[in-house]
């Protein structure tokens, strides 16, 4: 969806302006005069990592002792909380509803140490499975962008972690938008 704004600081928009000044903006927007809307990915779900099945509780904040997955809090995270593990292995299953068969666009988000060692997993959108990593140069949490095509309907979702590089690897959040 695309948003302007539009500001008049010296008395009324002239109504024979209108025209033109709605046709720029139209095309600002990438839609041709009479063509309507370029179709652009709709935002199916946002979900939060540290609520997945197989992210156990920590007691106190021994965060290295845990044997999988655990949440972990911070304020810079979606929600103040995020998933993470030391132990390469384990599955989170994501809650999601039924998808049907289609192209999908997930971005999850991820915390980076910028050590310079990367962190590997794999995610699963109802049995397409892709290899995600990251290990860049910038300390934070950032965007990673996997496209999914030509899926298979249902609500399998699964993020599995397959090397540690860092201290940690950190999930934050998750969305899944649709491509048609």
């Amino acid at each position: 969806m695309c948003w302007h704004s539009i500001h008049v600081r010296h008395g009324r928009l002239a109504s024979s302006a209108l025209p033109a000044l709605l046709a720029a903006v139209l095309a600002g927007c990438g839609v041709a005069a009479g063509l309507g809307p370029t179709p652009t990915p709709t935002v199916a779900l946002t979900l939060e990592a540290e609520r997945f099945a197989g992210v156990s509780e920590m007691p106190g904040e021994n965060y290295a002792a845990a044997p999988g997955w655990t949440a972990y809090s911070q304020p810079f995270y979606a929600g103040g909380r995020a998933a993470i593990t030391r132990a390469v292995g384990g599955s989170l299953l994501g809650p999601i509803p039924d998808l049907p068969p289609g192209d999908y666009r997930v971005t999850l988000f991820v915390y980076d140490y910028a050590s310079g060692q990367m962190n590997r997993i794999t995610l699963t959108l109802n049995g397409t499975t892709a290899t995600v990593e990251w290990g860049g140069a910038e300390v934070g949490v950032r965007p990673i962008v996997i496209d999914f095509r030509a899926t298979a309907g249902g609500r399998e979702l699964i993020l599995r972690a397959v090397e540690r590089g860092q201290p940690y690897i950190i999930v934050d959040q998750m969305r899944i938008e649709s491509l048609r």
